[in-house]
């Protein structure tokens, strides 16, 4: 469930992110990857501690977004500066929807 709930808030903000023009629709795909990626994050997120942000997170993100530039650059689309900050802030906030409940729910 909170991989679909961390998926659905990735996908809104890529629509968001057409609706104001910093992106184009071929950062749809990018959905795919993205459930992909959180589903092999599993593994590497440490469970059990209280911490909500860790420096660790800031990573999980980076890697996210150079592996989709690279995907993009390699299917020869078109992306600025502009595109990629907002697909870093779009991916983190979605991103630590999944890590924070994968983190607190062992808590419990």
């Amino acid at each position: 469930m909170t991989l679909f709930v961390s998926t659905l808030a990735f996908f809104l903000f890529l629509l968001l992110g057409k609706v104001l023009l910093f992106i184009n629709e071929a950062f749809y795909i990018l959905v795919l990857l993205y459930v992909l990626y959180l589903f092999l994050l599993k593994f590497f997120i440490k469970k059990g501690n209280c911490s909500a942000i860790q420096v660790y997170d800031y990573f999980y993100v980076g890697f996210f977004v150079l592996l989709c530039i690279f995907f993009l650059y390699n299917r020869q689309e078109v992306f600025s500066l502009v595109s990629v900050a907002y697909l870093y802030m779009s991916s983190f906030i979605s991103m630590m929807l999944y890590i924070d409940t994968l983190r607190f729910k062992s808590l419990f």
